[in-house]
Order: C-alpha cells, then structure tokens, then sequence
C-alpha cells in the first residue's frame, strides 16, 4: 500500500495544494490512480477545474473515446466526466489486495532475512 499511496501524493502534489493532500490520501485507501477505468468497478475522481474537491464517486458504465467516462452514482444519477480534466481512482478489488500485501510481506522477508 506505501507504494500506491506515494504514487498518489506525487500525483496529487502536481495538481492540488499539499495542505489537503493527507485528508484526500485518507480517502482514497484501497483505491489506485488509474488512467483507463474498467468498465463496472467503482472509481472516484478530483476535477482539475475544482482542485479541492474528491467526488464519492460512482460505477462506470461505458467509456467513450479513451476520454469521456460515464458513470452511475449511489443515488443513481448518470455523470459524464473526461479524463483530461479529471484524476481518476479505482477501488482494488479483493485479489488485487491480497496480491499487494503478498508482495508486500515477500519484499519485507526477503530484506529482513539478508
């Protein structure tokens, strides 16, 4: 997870200004800075136009021109954004967690054992 989280905050410190970096970080556990969304996971995104603001976010239905994403909300509502203009995360499924922390446990007992 430290690897995601740095990538995030690199990509964040970019574009946002660093004092709400560590509350939007907080948000975003168990997601990853994506540059194609997969149809039918749940993604949550920050518009470049309102640099502050992380959406709750929705599923995504449908995918237009490697640009325009549509999405579905909780409360059902359709919303179309573009990925020029927005940073975009998508929540790990269970398997792309487990496979992390294993990684991450033989990183840890391959450089506790040297």
């Amino acid at each position: 997870m430290e690897e995601i989280s740095r990538e995030i905050v690199d990509i964040l410190q970019c574009h946002i200004d660093a004092t709400i970096i560590p509350t939007i970080l907080h948000k975003l556990i168990g997601y990853q800075y994506v540059t194609c969304p997969e149809k039918g996971r749940y993604i949550r995104w920050i518009s470049l136009s309102k640099k502050t603001v992380l959406t709750n976010g929705g599923i995504v239905l449908d995918i237009k021109d490697s640009n325009y994403i549509i999405c579905k909300n909780n409360i059902g509502k359709i919303i179309q954004l573009t990925m020029n203009n927005s940073i975009v995360f998508q929540k790990m499924t269970d398997n792309e967690l487990l496979i992390l922390n294993a990684k991450q446990l033989l990183l840890h007992i391959t450089t506790t054992s040297s």
